[in-house]
């Protein structure tokens, strides 16, 4: 006996699921979030950014910004240590968020200090 099985429709239906996701995945890492620094002083500051970029851009902005070397900085959030090369997507917590709090540690430089 000979069953002849047509698997063309569950062939398309993956392939339309398969494109669906990577555009949901798109999307989700095209949306912005403000993400809100702790700093070491006590002081906050602010930036946008879209949940795909990596932990490496919050570093970056954060030296740019208040003068913390990358190298010497430790992000958390959630207190949980945000690791280079995680984006922001890489921690669930943030994705149905419009802002996240960030901690961050490291030698403030003395003009960067209250």
């Amino acid at each position: 006996m000979t069953v002849d099985l047509n698997l063309s429709l569950a062939r398309a239906e993956t392939k339309q699921s398969a494109r669906y996701d990577q555009f949901a995945d798109t999307t989700l890492q095209e949306k912005t979030i403000i993400v809100v620094f702790d700093l070491p002083d006590g002081s906050q500051g602010e930036g946008c950014f879209k949940l795909g970029q990596t932990v490496e851009v919050l570093k970056s902005f954060v030296e740019n910004e208040y003068g913390i070397p990358m190298s010497k900085q430790v992000l958390f959030f959630d207190e949980k240590i945000m690791m280079d090369p995680l984006s922001l997507l890489d921690y669930p917590e943030a994705k149905g968020e419009t802002e996240i709090y960030v901690r961050v540690e490291g030698p403030l430089p003395n003009e960067s200090k209250k």
